[in-house]
């Protein structure tokens, strides 16, 4: 029996910094090397996509190429708003800095619940915002949301084990 396949939303976040340092291979680095070893699937929008393509280093940029050529990239032409979620970010007690970025990431969200509720990201700035936005909007309680550059959260593991919708890893948890 093969492991579960996910399709999984990967932040550009990720791709930033994924030339190994000196001392060894990045955390992301390993994000990237197990979802490419393990049968999960990349999902991008167009949006995610241009984010890629600017901030990828050449590490990324192959293997997205190598995720293409092994049928496991998944392009969404369209993702449908989620209900509520501008409405929340408009209502937020925020600064019009942070509503401006968390309305720039909603995105991932909409790709995440166009496909299996998950996506990796490095950025807790945003992870904490949509958090703080699942009151309000039912449905982000159901996104894990998993940081690769935090030991502790065992993004390796979590994706051997199929990447599972594990409740104290989504929005609704709100750990960050």
């Amino acid at each position: 029996m093969g492991r579960q396949s996910s399709r999984l939303v990967i932040d550009a976040s990720v791709v930033f910094e994924t030339r190994p340092p000196p001392k060894g291979t990045s955390l992301r680095r390993k994000c990237l090397l197990a979802v490419l070893e393990i049968c999960h699937h990349v999902v991008m929008t167009r949006g995610i996509k241009d984010e890629w393509m600017e901030h990828a280093s050449g590490f990324a940029r192959t293997w997205l190429a190598t995720m293409k050529g092994k049928k496991k990239y998944d392009s969404i032409p369209r993702t449908d708003r989620v209900p509520g979620l501008g409405e929340a970010i408009a209502a937020a007690p925020w600064s019009e800095k942070k509503k401006k970025k968390a309305a720039k990431d909603v995105h991932l969200i909409e790709a995440a619940v166009a496909t299996d509720r998950a996506i990796i990201s490095c950025d807790d700035k945003a992870r904490k915002s949509f958090g703080e936005l699942a009151r309000a909007v039912p449905l982000l309680r159901e996104i894990v949301w998993v940081n690769p550059w935090k030991a502790e959260e065992q993004c390796e593991s979590w994706l051997a084990g199929g990447a599972p919708q594990e409740k104290d890893r989504t929005l609704g948890a709100n750990r960050v």
